[in-house]
């Protein structure tokens, strides 16, 4: 596990080529599955983000420059 921080300031961690982000985790929904940890639990499954992985880096990058845009 190798800890950095991306363009944005937040941490990223690689886990056996795997980028993830601590400041993001997903929830079980097939659209709209990306919540930020300010977010405990997904208002549309109910997933909770202590029961879920972090979120994959490059989706990340992907949804901040289409929000951007």
């Amino acid at each position: 596990m190798v800890d950095s921080i991306n363009e944005f300031g937040e941490i990223i961690e690689n886990f056996g080529g795997i980028i993830i982000n601590n400041s993001y985790w997903d929830c079980e929904c097939k659209d709209d599955y990306i919540h930020h940890v300010s977010e405990a639990v997904c208002n549309n499954c109910l997933s909770e983000q202590e029961d879920q992985p972090n979120s994959r880096e490059n989706e990340i990058v992907l949804l901040k420059k289409r929000n951007n845009s």
